[in-house]
């Protein structure tokens, strides 16, 4: 299953099926303070055609962030996941046990991250792509930003974009502070 984003900033997008059915939405909750740092994940709802609620999670500064799904759960991050640290260039990934009991290890990339089984086959469960652009197109064909789910992922969809939303709010304020901190040594 491919969705569709009608962006490319996965974190500000709603998601839409390949055959342009709406599906989720990603975006800040506008009801949040100006302190607050929470992130809302809807799914769009076929009998009333509106994106309802489906989880959100919320970064904090010094307590541990939250993740809640309806009532499946409430919890800290550092409850759902073990942060394992990455390369430099792309920030730490992610494990965590899914609700199949398998372990799953979100791969944080300079650029993206993508989902894969944390057994030794390391077998591709999802995946972010980039918006290609037309003046690329003799290196890539030009096209939409899309969240890739592969088969394996089909059964736990809902659980896949709440942790993709998270991890790819950590990824990016990684690569913020790796530009920020590199700004600052070319300074002296």
């Amino acid at each position: 299953m491919k969705l569709i984003l009608d962006s490319g900033r996965p974190l500000r997008a709603a998601y839409f099926t390949e055959e342009g059915a709406a599906a989720y939405q990603i975006c800040p909750d506008p009801d949040a303070g100006l302190l607050d740092r929470k992130t809302l994940i809807k799914k769009m709802d076929a009998q009333s055609g509106q994106f309802l609620p489906l989880a959100e999670f919320e970064l904090h500064n010094l307590s541990p962030d939250r993740l809640r799904m309806g009532g499946t759960f409430d919890e800290t991050a550092d409850t759902i996941f073990t942060r394992e640290h990455g390369t430099e260039f792309s920030g730490d990934d992610r494990l965590f046990l899914g609700p199949d009991n398998r372990e799953y290890r979100w791969r944080a990339r300079s650029r993206k991250s993508e989902l894969i089984t944390n057994d030794g086959t390391g077998t591709l469960v999802a995946k972010f792509h980039n918006k290609h652009y037309e003046i690329f197109s003799c290196i890539q064909e030009p096209g939409p930003a899309s969240l890739e789910i592969l088969p394996l992922g089909m059964q736990m969809i809902d659980f896949i974009m709440l942790t993709y939303a998270y991890v790819e709010t950590k990824r990016q304020e990684y690569q913020r502070a790796r530009r920020r901190r590199n700004a600052r040594r070319r300074r002296r």
